[in-house]
């Protein structure tokens, strides 16, 4: 409608033609009127009054885009007043006619083809009347004939103008689809991004920790990530036989009547491969797919709105999808590591057993064979010779010893007097300040192989992540990396002296795939992170744990 083509910018050029064509018309009739001496009085009002009844009617239109009704008065106005002035001007003989095509274009703007050609046959018909009622002396057929190059050059032109607009809103409407398919790419391409980000994210995190607990936090932070990408929908989990938790169901749908549903569903009827919906009470869908690779780990879903479930189901399908793809692989990392680490400790068992066997036990069974010889000879050994053969048996248990203390050494970076997770550190931030030109300055206190492997593996990530980020963005002269471990509270500060940046607006925008990760990180072991920062300030990270939550007595073995 006439609304569309105000927005659309269309009008801007109607009244162009408008101005102009008044401009041309005017100018005609007062070289005609110059030419065949007219009332230069009358002459002068009628143009006075054409110009202003030209710009008050052009303001009009422009304020009156958005109201069809008040557009249709105003062309009533309009084709009136040049029907008056074209008949009292010659009629079709007028320079006015043309402008009689201004109000016609506006009409020509109509979407609806059946009200647009109605208006303008009768207003053509309208000007027609009027031609004739000038020129009345003659015929109705000697007028057409002798009119029938302005009749024809005004039926070519209002086609022509017909088929240009035609034309224009298709191109319009080709351009708005165009700018709504961008908009919905560039949508997707954010909900991509993150996406990836995401599971980048649950990756790191997912490697920060082993055991039966972890697989609990698995399915917390899938959970989680399925209703980010899902935000309409609710997700859940439903286990196999509490291989993760007692709880058969883990979710955080608070409708009671949902979970009760959910809870008598039988899963051993859900497919291995296929997503399976089932319609619960108040208009409600429950959609899932099993989560399996090696081994079912249970089965994973959302609940959401049947309609909106309908309305974008490949989407929400393919979702599910990758939910429990990502499931399974994360499922399958933490039974891999377990099974590794099993292994990892009867080969360490097994080497043990072979070094103090063949180092400690075979000495130990020589001193035997040696002192059983002693005793039974006792009496036919000389004094001087048993004090000699006692000395070499003490010697032999001292070596015999020496060999255990040496292995039992190796098996404890504690009794080594050594400390791995310490020199790691140490030696990571001193190769990034070598290569960045950055002085690092670290401070670690407490015992740190109380930490839980777990733990150590978050830190060490934390501290990297941290570092890391201070390098490339910062701009910073230092770096302080203060870690300190206690029975109660295990505190890490990571803080820099370079530019800063606005923590709120990095959160908004859902930037630095580093921040995330460390929250991840942080979140996993119930700890609390705070990030202070400000524009030439420096950025000062604290995280502080729970002791309990991150020593070797919390940690599954």
């Amino acid at each position: 409608m006439l609304k569309d083509i105000g927005k659309r910018g269309f009008y801007p050029l109607i009244g162009a033609f408008r101005y102009v064509s008044v401009f041309l018309t005017i100018l005609m009739y007062v070289v005609r009127g110059v030419i065949e001496q007219y009332d230069y009085a009358m002459m002068l009002l009628l143009v006075l009054s054409i110009a202003f009844s030209v710009l008050l009617l052009n303001y009009l239109y422009r304020k009156s885009l958005d109201n069809i009704h008040r557009v249709l008065v105003l062309l009533v106005i309009e084709i009136s007043a040049l029907s008056f002035l074209t008949y009292i001007t010659g009629g079709l003989s007028s320079p006015f006619i043309w402008c009689f095509l201004n109000p016609l274009l506006i009409i020509s703007s109509f979407s609806l083809s059946a009200r647009k050609i109605f208006f303008l046959v009768a207003n053509f018909i309208l000007l027609c009347v009027i031609g004739y009622a000038s020129e009345r002396e003659t015929a109705v057929s000697e007028f057409f004939i002798a009119r029938s190059n302005i009749i024809l050059s005004y039926l070519l032109i209002l086609i022509l103008v017909n088929i240009l607009l035609r034309y224009n809103r298709k191109i319009l409407e080709k351009h708005q689809e165009l700018r709504e398919t961008k908009e919905q790419l560039e949508e997707s391409n954010r909900k991509i991004k993150g996406i990836i980000r995401d599971i980048l994210g649950m990756y790191e995190t997912v490697h920060a920790f082993p055991g039966q607990e972890s697989r609990r936090k698995i399915v917390d932070i899938i959970l989680d990530f399925a209703e980010r990408v899902s935000p309409e929908a609710q997700a859940f989990f439903m286990q196999n036989g509490g291989y993760i938790d007692e709880n058969p169901i883990i979710t955080k749908i608070e409708d009671p009547l949902v979970r009760e549903e959910l809870y008598n569903l039988n899963i051993s009827k859900i497919p291995w491969k296929d997503i399976w919906t089932r319609r619960l009470k108040h208009g409600m869908m429950a959609a899932m797919i099993r989560v399996f690779n090696f081994r079912d780990y249970g089965v994973i879903g959302l609940v959401l709105p049947a309609s909106e479930y309908n309305k974008a189901r490949e989407e929400y399908d393919s979702n599910l999808l990758l939910f429990s793809r990502l499931g399974a692989t994360f499922f399958d990392r933490i039974e891999t590591d377990e099974i590794n680490y099993e292994l990892a400790v009867a080969d360490e068992q097994k080497r043990i057993a072979e070094d103090i066997h063949d180092s400690v036990v075979q000495r130990l069974f020589a001193v035997s064979c040696f002192t059983y010889d002693i005793i039974k000879n006792w009496e036919q050994i000389p004094d001087a010779e048993k004090k000699e053969q006692f000395t070499t048996v003490m010697e032999t248990v001292q070596s015999s010893l020496r060999d255990l203390r040496s292995t039992i050494y190796n098996l404890s970076d504690r009794m080594n007097h050594t400390d791995q997770f310490r020199g790691s550190i140490e030696a990571y931030l001193e190769s990034m300040g070598k290569l960045s030109g950055i002085d690092m300055h670290v401070d670690m206190k407490g015992n740190f192989n109380d930490l839980a492997v777990g733990a150590r593996k978050a830190l060490y990530r934390i501290i990297a992540e941290g570092a890391g980020n201070a390098v490339k963005h910062a701009s910073c002269s230092n770096i302080y990396v203060n870690l300190e471990v206690n029975e109660d509270k295990t505190v890490l500060t990571i803080k820099d002296d370079g530019i800063g940046f606005d923590v709120q607006k990095a959160e908004q925008e859902k930037r630095g795939l580093g921040l995330h990760n460390m929250k991840n990180l942080v979140r996993i072991f119930n700890g609390d992170i705070s990030i202070i920062s400000g524009e030439a300030e420096g950025t000062a990270i604290d995280i502080k744990f729970d002791s309990r939550d991150v020593l070797k007595k919390a940690e599954y073995v």
